[in-house]
Order: structure tokens, then sequence, then C-alpha cells
């Protein structure tokens, strides 16, 4: 079963989950395949799990909000792969809904 916008709208929605076992002091490792299927998406968007917490949080993130923490290939250099902490989303945090 495909993920979709909503109830109401059909259309097809990606979605890229990561989790830290470390809560918000735990790192996300993001690969440039990650980031290029983000981006070629029309709908897409980041579920961050903090399975620390007790329940667990969930921030949920369009490619913009994290594409602020996404490095860009200068020169003749191109990344691969970037570790981005947890409590750079903090404020996107809310309690799980399950």
């Amino acid at each position: 079963m495909l993920s979709r916008v909503s109830m109401d709208d059909p259309r097809r929605l990606t979605i890229e989950v990561k989790t830290s076992a470390q809560g918000l002091s735990g790192l996300l490792h993001l690969t440039r395949n990650e980031w290029s299927l983000a981006t070629e998406s029309l709908n897409h968007v980041f579920h961050l799990w903090d399975i620390r917490s007790v329940p667990p949080r969930l921030a949920v993130l369009d490619t913009e909000t994290f594409a602020t923490h996404v490095p860009i290939d200068q020169g003749s250099g191109e990344w691969e792969s970037a570790a981005i902490p947890f409590f750079a989303f903090e404020p996107h945090f809310s309690p799980s809904p399950i």
C-alpha cells in the first residue's frame, strides 16, 4: 500500500523514516540518494522518531524545513552522506499519536 497525502488527497506521498535511541543527542545519517528521492518527489516528508522518550516522540518535516541542514556540492566536491543531529529539529517533536 502506498502512502498518500491525506484521506482527502490521494496523491502519492514518499516518507523517509529516521530513528534515534539516543533521543535528541543522536544523529541521523542521510545519504545523497535519500535526499535525491526527497527533492524529486512532489510530496515528501521526513518522520524522525525519538524512541528514547516515553512515549516516543515524532517530528514530521517537509523537505524545505529539512533542507537547511543538508550540505551542498561546491567546487569539485560532492557530498555522499551527512550526519545531522536530532536536536536540530527539537521544536518539531511532539508526543507520538500512537
